[in-house]
């Protein structure tokens, strides 16, 4: 769960910005993306020398997306005009401002994510690379950690797992007797059950079988 930032902000709206993330957690609503939306809208009005509501030119809102575009996600300027929008109606509702000057804040339109479709020799060159890495690796931990980059590619390419499951999965989860993997809640707060086939579970074995090496090396290393 992410963390809530620290309220500190230091411009002119900043105990406006602390109500309004109040009031949005008295409706039920996550305020940790608006306080961090908030944290930078703060920074920028600060470091513009924005004293009051009466300086709302449009163009001065339109700097921040000027100084920041390219360098952040379209996406994040849009969160960055949406929390700002919602701060901005509040105002006026309260009676600090007569008007939303955001309206006129536009924002790049978002670039669709178009995902690379890797060919079966592509994926293959790809693990043959990190089984070459491991197989030439002088020492137990260097080979350890280029096998294990290997065994959790292939674990995602194989299940079908997202990066987030397989990254959270312990020795717990793998049952070497029934041959399956846990996989902790992730989408939907669903757990399930998977089989695994013969070649998975032959890298996990393999990629346990180090890893109790690497272990005994190291306790050697440290009693000696």
């Amino acid at each position: 769960m992410e963390k809530l930032p620290e309220l500190n902000y230091q411009s002119f709206l900043a105990d406006a910005m602390r109500d309004y993330l109040d009031y949005l957690d008295h409706l039920g609503f996550s305020i940790v993306g608006p306080a961090y939306n908030l944290r930078r809208i703060d920074r920028f009005l600060a470091e513009n020398h924005v004293g009051c509501t009466q300086q709302r030119d449009s163009r001065l809102w339109l700097r921040l997306v000027a100084q920041y575009q390219g360098r952040v996600k379209a996406n994040t300027l849009r969160g960055w005009r949406q929390t700002f929008h919602g701060l901005c109606r509040y105002l006026v509702r309260q009676g600090w401002m007569l008007e939303n000057p955001v309206t006129a804040f536009t924002v790049p339109k978002p670039q669709h994510y178009r995902p690379y479709v890797f060919s079966t020799d592509e994926l293959r060159r790809f693990f043959d690379l990190l089984q070459q890495q491991a197989a030439n690796s002088s020492d137990p931990i260097t080979s350890y950690g280029f096998r294990s980059r290997y065994v959790f590619y292939h674990l995602i390419y194989a299940c079908g797992l997202r990066v987030s499951e397989a990254i959270r999965l312990t020795t717990a989860d793998y049952s070497a007797e029934q041959r399956t993997l846990f996989i902790q809640p992730s989408k939907f707060l669903k757990d399930r059950l998977i089989p695994i086939g013969q070649r998975v579970a032959s890298n996990l074995e393999q990629l346990l079988d180090l890893r109790r090496i690497v272990q005994t090396s190291c306790k050697m290393l440290r009693v000696s």
